[in-house]
């Protein structure tokens, strides 16, 4: 090891529990500013938890692993959902108010990487969309909405997936 790695304290990595020297060639450096004025200042600077080779694994990961997911969504699919749904959030039955609505997969990614089926993708509003979050449907709609409510939307999602196959 060099003089300058040598000077400098240790890091342990989050992920692979590796102690590294806490340097820029080990770890990515994250820079928090601080906006007054209009004019940006450095606030803080400070090195990441997890090493540089262990976030490339990380975003390697993420990449192979939605590039393994089934990918035969087409725009005449969202279309039908749109339609099936009256441009309206399939959950909470508002229109916006520019008549976006936003792709949600309904069984999360995280939890069952299904992929981008029609048979996974619902219109949600915004609101929805955020609020639902990589949430499982069934525990988020009971918290949402209530027991019976929640069964009533339920319902009327799983009537759409059977309907679109």
């Amino acid at each position: 090891m060099n003089d300058s790695i040598q000077n400098h304290e240790m890091k342990q990595c989050l992920m692979c529990k590796t102690l590294l020297p806490s340097t820029d060639d080990y770890f990515i450096r994250q820079n928090v500013y601080h906006v007054k004025g209009g004019k940006r200042k450095l606030k803080r600077s400070y090195l990441t938890s997890p090493c540089k080779e262990c976030n490339r694994l990380k975003r390697s990961k993420r990449t192979i692993s939605t590039r393994r997911l089934c990918d035969d969504y087409l725009a005449t699919d969202w279309m039908l959902a749109y339609f099936y749904f009256n441009g309206q959030c399939a959950v909470c039955k508002k229109r916006t108010v520019d008549g976006k609505l936003q792709a949600d997969h309904w069984i999360p990614l995280k939890v069952d990487p299904v992929g981008h089926k029609c048979t996974n993708i619902l219109p949600l509003c915004s609101y929805c969309n955020t609020s639902k979050g990589s949430k499982l449907p069934d525990v988020w709609l009971k918290k949402k909405y209530g027991d019976e409510q929640a069964e009533v939307i339920s319902c009327r999602i799983e009537h759409f997936f059977e309907w679109v196959i």
